[in-house]
């Protein structure tokens, strides 16, 4: 009698808390990566909203993963995960704890970064999108792990948007997209410049709050929205003889960012101009994969000339980076250091080495008043949600 194939790895249970789970950082962070261990079995994963979470959500769950805890009731699950005894994973992607001057939410995040730092003494891993990011978070106790972002799969930009390259009077497109404020600089300046000098056959197209940033910085713009990453790539892909501009200031908060941007500019065929500052100098190379430009006005639109006027050198430039992009910052990469995570964390668990925390007295006493609050944050957002959908705009 052939005796039974030995079991693969147990699934684990697993609650993922975000912001928003629809998000595209949630998305990149943790769906994306975590949907090939869900596939395999290794990983039984629910992900909710922070806001719609409560205590007994977190019954039966062997790990937690907290994307961004930046509140008291956040840090609450965290610790009730731990009187649980599951295991604890912080995920972040941006140094939350030392935010950015110039960022529209930098008040916001300044309240909240006192909870962001007890949030990542808690858990029992932190999972950092950068080696550099993971450096500055570091402090004693904690326990960094490097799980990085990667370029989207999305295929290449269309054949008939990448071959036009246009007569001396085509127009041609500077892209911009950021999620938050953007720090005038040598870019800006030097797009001022070109603008001054081509007038109508240079269009500068801002996604998100940049367009606000460069519009006080003299910019004519073509603003548009935020918008999905695919839906982001297949417009970004179809803009006509276009390169891509990633201006960054020398803040600590910058330089701990990945290069996502530069990642998806990649994939949808954009050669792209950058700041010669990390996390950029990190991992493009130099007028092969794009162009790292100093704090020099003249630098900007002296190369910003050469890209827009050649197609030649674009074409050349978007390739390499294509092809650099996808061969070293895949979503294999990033399902693999969540799976060497995983698969640490249960061990960790197996052998009673992650945080054990006794429910204090007045949790318990609370728990009926937590469920309540939990109850009604839900109904409230579902009729929020139905009154916009009745709404006639």
């Amino acid at each position: 009698m052939t005796p039974p194939a030995p079991a693969g790895p147990r699934a684990i249970r697993a609650l993922a808390l975000a912001a928003d789970p629809a998000s595209t950082i949630t998305e990149i962070r943790i769906a994306g990566p975590l949907a090939p261990l869900v596939t395999a079995g290794r990983l039984s994963l629910l992900t909710l909203a922070w806001h719609e979470a409560g205590p007994d959500d977190l019954d039966g769950i062997e790990l937690l993963i907290g994307q961004r805890p930046i509140s008291a009731r956040h840090l609450r699950l965290l610790q009730a995960a731990h009187e649980r005894g599951a295991a604890v994973v912080v995920d972040i992607d941006d140094l939350l704890t030392k935010p950015a001057p110039h960022l529209l939410s930098h008040a916001t995040l300044a309240r909240q970064a006192p909870w962001v730092e007890r949030a990542l003494d808690e858990a029992d891993r932190v999972s950092a999108s950068t080696p550099r990011l993971a450096e500055a978070l570091a402090a004693p106790g904690r326990v960094l792990r490097v799980v990085p972002n990667y370029a989207s799969p999305t295929a290449r930009r269309q054949a008939t948007a990448a071959a036009g390259s246009g007569g001396s009077g085509a127009v041609a497109s500077v892209l911009l997209a950021a999620s938050d404020a953007v720090a005038a600089g040598p870019a800006f300046e030097a797009l001022r410049q070109l603008q001054a000098a081509r007038g109508a056959q240079l269009r500068v197209v801002a996604i998100g709050p940049v367009a606000t940033s460069a519009r006080a910085a003299g910019l004519e713009v073509d603003a548009r929205p935020l918008m999905s990453r695919d839906r982001f790539l297949a417009f970004a892909a179809a803009l006509p003889r276009a390169v891509a501009v990633i201006p960054l200031d020398d803040s600590a908060f910058s330089a701990g960012k990945s290069a996502v941007k530069w990642f998806d500019f990649a994939a949808a065929g954009l050669p792209t101009l950058m700041s010669d500052r990390p996390p950029y100098r990190d991992v493009v190379e130099h007028g092969h994969t794009g162009w790292l430009l100093p704090d020099d006005a003249d630098a900007w639109a002296e190369a910003l000339t050469r890209a827009l006027d050649d197609p030649a050198l674009r074409k050349r430039v978007a390739d390499a980076a294509e092809q650099s992009v996808l061969a070293q910052h895949s979503m294999a990469r990033c399902t693999e250091a969540w799976r060497a995570l995983v698969d640490e964390l249960d061990a960790a668990r197996a052998a009673g080495q992650v945080r054990r925390r006794g429910p204090a007295w007045q949790q318990r006493l609370l728990a009926p008043w937590h469920r309540l609050a939990v109850t009604l944050r839900r109904a409230n957002r579902a009729r929020l949600a139905k009154r916009q959908r009745r709404s006639p705009g």
